[in-house]
């Protein structure tokens, strides 16, 4: 139980750890999920990260454990493969993103992944002395060059964004269409013209993607004591509001102003 505890919670660090690296790898192509149609720049990076990060992770947290003397965090370390996937997969679809995600490719990543993971257990972590290089055969790694010619030549690959805005067009409607329910009869006839009806879907489609249910939820659990933003359009008040009551007052003042709405 203690080991498998171990486990999740490397899982959960590895997750926010290549979101860090993938936020800083902007340069090199690196893909976030998001609303906005965009080819892929560096599909062999992007694979690469998301798919083989947790084997060589489990292979380097092995290495320090064996190093460090502690081995109760070895036995069946591939495992942090799965649970980083899971909770990968469980963290979309709690936001509400899983009409987003390209399914397909999102299985070759946990299959490959967790193949990869379990691999390196298998044939580096258990026999303990490959997990250090020989300094013999280091020169003499002609597949290492190969691997980085096929990485070159992969990421050079630049693929349709056809399916990426299928993807996201979905998603749009969908939300469009809930939030159409819940706050139209709060935006219609309130604008001049009905483009800035649709400015304000725009608006709210926006925020709440950034601030998800799960996040409105824990910031009305500490208003006003730790939050005095509340809503999807993150009003400030110093009073709880209900949604109705405040749910497009930010939108409604843009919409007044022309549409100029400005994030940070």
């Amino acid at each position: 139980m203690v080991t498998t505890t171990l486990h999740i919670a490397l899982a959960v660090f590895l997750f926010y750890a290549v979101n860090w690296i993938g936020k800083h790898s902007s340069g090199y192509g690196y893909r976030h999920l998001s609303i906005f149609v965009r080819s892929d720049e560096a599909p062999a990076f992007n694979f690469i990260l998301k798919t083989l990060t947790p084997a060589v992770f489990v292979v380097v947290v092995a290495a320090a454990s064996y190093t460090f003397h502690f081995d109760k965090v070895v036995p069946g370390i591939w495992r942090v493969a799965i649970f980083y996937f899971a909770f990968r997969l469980l963290y979309n679809l709690i936001l509400s993103r899983a009409l987003l995600l390209n399914w397909l490719s999102l299985s070759v990543q946990i299959v490959a992944g967790s193949s990869a993971a379990y691999l390196a257990y298998r044939h580096l972590v258990l026999p303990r002395h490959t997990l250090f290089p020989d300094l013999d055969k280091v020169g003499n790694q002609l597949w290492v060059v190969i691997a980085l010619f096929l990485y070159a030549i992969f990421n050079s690959v630049r693929t349709s964004g056809e399916a990426s805005a299928r993807r996201k067009n979905r998603y749009l409607r969908s939300r469009f269409k809930t939030l159409r329910a819940q706050y139209e009869g709060l935006i219609k006839d309130q604008f001049p013209s009905k483009y800035m009806e649709l400015v304000a879907y725009t608006i709210l489609i926006h925020e709440t993607f950034n601030r998800p249910w799960i996040a409105q939820a824990a910031e009305r659990a500490v208003f006003p004591w730790g939050s005095r933003t509340i809503g999807p359009m993150q009003v400030y008040s110093d009073t709880r509001l209900s949604d109705d009551s405040l749910g497009l007052a930010r939108a409604t003042c843009a919409g007044r102003a022309e549409g100029t709405y400005v994030r940070e």
